[in-house]
């Protein structure tokens, strides 16, 4: 998907930059079909500037592209993996569903 390649493409280019592990973790979002919440819309717009927040948003209605595919989707994710996001992305969603909860009680 060419989606997918330039987000990729982006993600090698910002690093390990606070943009790069946000990106990362809308990508992880978009694709993993678990349903994972993605990164808070707040930190994309005050972190990110407006190409990579056009980024977010096409991740966002992924399903909508015109070469949408699972495949893409699921090589993705172990992109992702081995470029080593997906602990991080795995503590932010762990982290926020626990503060969500803790707002709840």
């Amino acid at each position: 998907m060419q989606i997918l390649e330039a987000v990729k493409q982006k993600l090698n280019y910002l690093n390990d930059s606070p943009a790069a592990y946000l990106l990362a973790h809308a990508a992880w979002s978009a694709c993993d079909h678990r349903e994972l919440p993605g990164p808070s819309a707040l930190r994309v717009s005050a972190v990110m500037d407006s190409g990579n927040i056009d980024l977010v948003n096409q991740l966002q209605r992924i399903t909508t592209c015109p070469d949408y595919s699972n495949d893409d989707q699921f090589e993705m994710l172990g992109w992702l993996h081995s470029k080593g996001y997906s602990n991080h992305i795995a503590k932010q969603v762990k982290v926020k569903l626990n503060n969500l909860a803790a707002g709840l009680s």
